[in-house]
């Protein structure tokens, strides 16, 4: 695995955190993102916008994106999920 590959989840997660294969750590560019107080369904939106956000304001050759658990909080924070009916 050589694309950098980003984990959005949320802490409010019945099973627990995504543990990386033991067989990747340390050898592929996986970072892992847990957002304090959301779900992995709350998380989907504010996360995809801003790793779309962090993918166009890169310039550099290598990837240089950081993903921050206060950005995607921040996102989800300012335009809460809508109940479904």
């Amino acid at each position: 695995m050589k694309t950098p590959t980003f984990i959005v989840e949320g802490s409010s997660e019945g099973n627990g955190p995504y543990d990386v294969p033991s067989e990747l750590q340390g050898k592929a560019p996986i970072s892992t993102t847990i957002v304090p107080g959301a779900t992995q369904f709350s998380v989907l939106r504010p996360g995809s916008e801003v790793v779309a956000a962090a993918i166009i304001d890169n310039t550099e050759e290598q990837s240089n994106i950081r993903i921050t658990a206060a950005a995607i909080a921040s996102r989800l924070k300012a335009s809460p999920p809508k109940p479904v009916k």
